[in-house]
């Protein structure tokens, strides 16, 4: 699953020149942009430890991120929170948002988290990844199961 950690110097550095040449970040997913404003967000955990297996701790992210992503007038459409990552179906219109937004949420967390288990320094969360346009026949495909739904307007 960490197959970067496990590569030497030079492979990283290859790894990393060939990620740029076709326009991605260097250490992290790519966020392809498109016309579509649907994505279907999702943030893991560290090592996909289960930090999330406490239900107190899962209302608490689900809270701040209804908090910020409201503040910062984005529509979440749907969602679920799991043991150790979650995913939201977002109304995005400008992608560039979400950087800030889950910082703040992960960084708070992290850090109360931290605290409620008397730790220093351990890290809680990995990263996110935006996937495009994950609606396919009014349906969507999580954990490989086709979960049919319709949007609301």
């Amino acid at each position: 699953m960490y197959k970067y950690r496990q590569l030497t110097p030079q492979q990283k550095a290859e790894l990393v020149k060939q990620r740029l040449a076709r326009g991605f970040p260097p250490h992290s997913p790519p966020h392809q942009i498109s016309l579509q404003t649907f994505y279907l967000l999702t943030a893991a955990c560290y090592e996909h430890k289960h930090h999330l297996s406490k239900q107190h701790r899962r209302q608490q992210l689900l809270n701040i991120i209804f908090e910020k992503f409201i503040s910062e007038g984005l529509e979440i459409r749907a969602w679920v929170i799991l043991s150790n990552h979650y995913h939201l179906l977002v109304y995005v219109s400008n992608f560039k948002k979400l950087g800030k937004l889950f910082n703040l949420i992960h960084g708070s967390t992290s850090r109360q988290w931290n605290l409620e288990d008397n730790i220093t320094g351990r890290k809680i969360w990995y990263r996110y990844i935006g996937i495009l346009n994950p609606m396919e026949e009014n349906g969507c495909k999580i954990h490989g199961a086709n979960i049919q739904y319709e949007i609301m307007v």
